[in-house]
């Protein structure tokens, strides 16, 4: 009967944790085998806290900046490399936290979902310029290695982007989520002038004004941009049949798989080697997920003619 009790808790152990998942066809390896496990048991701790999502966001961020200042200092000792990977580790796990976190209270909000994305590219950038400084100090040529790393900045971002947009399209076609983004923004400035009329959360308004001027510099603030307009979207059976794979192959070198790399590069002492395979073997990856991409919307097209 003991072992059966403890079958049944594990059990229901498990089921919880997978309610927390934004969905295990979308989460890369290393967050499924390692990371959001890791996470789930900080959730578990925190849950009867205070302790809030966006806090837990803010935490993330920390980590991420101190990771970046730890891998600049990396030439003052083995060791400074090793706690710098530590804090990308930790900075990770945070960030698999915070969104488990408003999962499992139901404060899940379009601001949480803007602070996280703010808090991941403050976290990385941090570490890329800490591995630019590392290696421009290193090895000298400091204008060659800097534009190296300016060069892996802009693919990481890219790739990050192109990953999350696959996302969001997977869940809008298979699992039917739709996002208004128009409506999200207008929430988004409704809730930053409530919090300046009342004095508050002058750090949280800021990333509002930064994410408006982004969202209109790229016009995600038109109708247009919303899923409202996702009649053309093509059968989801078949879509996903067609994109699963090719999913797959997108998450293979995903942004978790690129921390993972970074962080066993600082603890190993090769960066350099993290920055090169960024830069040649990742992109020559995303080019050939592009591809692939690009030839499976063909052939959904031309089947929607023939049965047209």
């Amino acid at each position: 009967m003991r072992n059966g009790g403890s079958v049944t808790k594990l059990r229901a152990f498990h089921e919880a944790y997978l309610r927390v998942l934004k969905g295990p066809e979308l989460e890369e390896m290393p967050d499924l085998l390692f990371y959001r496990p890791l996470a789930y048991l900080g959730v578990r701790l925190l849950e009867p806290t205070g302790v809030t999502a966006n806090q837990v966001t803010m935490a993330s961020m920390f980590f991420g900046l101190l990771a970046g200042w730890l891998i600049a200092h990396g030439d003052k000792g083995p060791s400074v490399l090793a706690w710098g990977a530590g804090a990308v580790l930790l900075s990770n796990v945070l960030d698999c936290m915070d969104g488990m976190l408003a999962r499992l209270h139901g404060t899940s909000s379009p601001f949480g979902y803007v602070l996280d994305g703010f808090g991941d590219h403050v976290g990385v950038f941090a570490i890329m310029v800490g591995i630019g400084h590392l290696l421009s100090s290193r090895h000298g040529q400091p204008l060659e290695w800097w534009i190296l790393t300016a060069a892996a900045i802009i693919s990481l971002a890219w790739w990050s982007a192109l990953v999350d947009g696959m996302r969001v399209e997977w869940m809008r076609i298979v699992h039917g989520h739709r996002r208004d983004r128009a409506a999200e923004l207008a929430a988004l400035v409704e809730e930053a002038r409530t919090w300046q009329r009342e004095g508050k959360h002058r750090g949280y308004r800021l990333v509002i004004a930064f994410y408006v001027a982004y969202a209109r510099l790229w016009g995600l603030d038109s109708a247009a941009s919303g899923d409202s307009m996702v009649d053309r979207d093509p059968p989801a059976g078949r879509w996903a049949a067609m994109n699963k794979p090719i999913l797959r192959l997108a998450l293979l070198g995903g942004p978790t798989m690129q921390l993972t790399a970074i962080i066993l590069a600082a603890a190993f002492n090769r960066l350099e080697w993290f920055l090169w395979g960024m830069l040649l073997f990742g992109n020559v990856w995303a080019v050939g997920v592009l591809l692939l991409r690009s030839g499976a919307r063909r052939r959904l097209a031309a089947m929607a003619l023939e049965e047209a």
